[in-house]
């Protein structure tokens, strides 16, 4: 790790790893185009090409997200959790790995509780044995976490309180794939083909279902704002190669990230 000091915001890659998973990992984790679940109530089919540019998404009637299909209706969800930043979001991620016999079972897990404003975050992350904070507030970065943090890091100090970094150390941008909601849903929903479609809401629904995957066998779902931009309030998905389940609350608002307390190397 590198000496802290002031900067702007941490960039964002799309290929830094957490504890061996890397973005792209994820999507293969999920691997969201292969499960076969039969359970579900079947989609209602909706058109493939559908021009929404007269479409005002914050008419009462809702912003016809249940139109489009496939990527770009999950570009749609994932566009409009990049342009807005606040946002609390908490959920696991896990693998399945083949047990005695061959049935899948669970294997590595990804905790995740974050909660971001424009140019600032906490990440608290629990990655197996691996327990890591990250805090960007006021262009500086700490970084705080449990023995095993401090072995894979060869810091001694992370294990007693919060290191200054800067914001583009590689630890930092070592977990921005899963403390980014963007790239997580990026890297989940995007970066291999997902089939993806809309069920159309009531007038009384406040959310529209988005069911990912082949209809005939859907992996999970997603649910996002009816009226104004499709910002997502849950998503699960599963297969037989893992699962994911999150939660956002939160958008929009305050989320008054603040310096951690315990401090082993300040900045400055």
């Amino acid at each position: 790790m590198t000496g802290g000091g002031r900067g702007g915001r941490a960039p964002r890659p799309k290929t830094a790893t957490a504890t061996g998973l890397t973005a792209a990992g994820l999507t293969a984790l999920l691997a969201l185009t292969g499960c076969s679940r039969t359970d579900a109530e079947q989609p209602v089919p909706t058109p493939t090409a559908v021009d929404l540019s007269t479409v005002d998404p914050d008419d009462p009637d809702g912003n016809a997200l249940w139109h489009l299909r496939d990527a770009e209706l999950l570009g749609r969800v994932v566009d409009a959790v990049g342009d807005e930043p606040s946002v609390r979001m908490r959920g696991t991620i896990t693998e399945k790995t083949l047990g005695d016999g061959g049935a899948a079972v669970p294997g590595r897990s990804i905790g995740v509780d974050v909660v971001r404003s424009a140019d600032d975050y906490l990440a608290r992350i629990d990655a197996d044995e691996v327990e890591v904070e990250v805090t960007v507030v006021g262009g500086d970065a700490y970084v705080s976490g449990n023995a095993a943090l401090a072995e894979q890091t060869g810091v001694a100090e992370v294990a007693d309180g919060a290191v200054c970094v800067t914001p583009d150390d590689e630890i930092v941008r070592r977990w921005s794939p899963v403390a980014d909601p963007e790239l997580l849903l990026e890297s989940l929903l995007l970066e291999t083909e997902t089939p993806a479609s809309g069920r159309e809401p009531s007038a009384e629904d406040s959310t529209v279902e988005v069911v990912v995957g082949e209809e005939a066998a859907p992996l999970g779902r997603i649910l996002v704002a009816r009226v104004g931009a499709p910002l997502p309030s849950e998503l699960v998905v599963a297969d037989e190669t893992g699962s994911a389940e999150l939660r956002f609350d939160g958008w929009g608002d305050e989320q008054g990230v603040e310096p951690p307390a315990r401090v082993s190397r300040p900045c400055g």
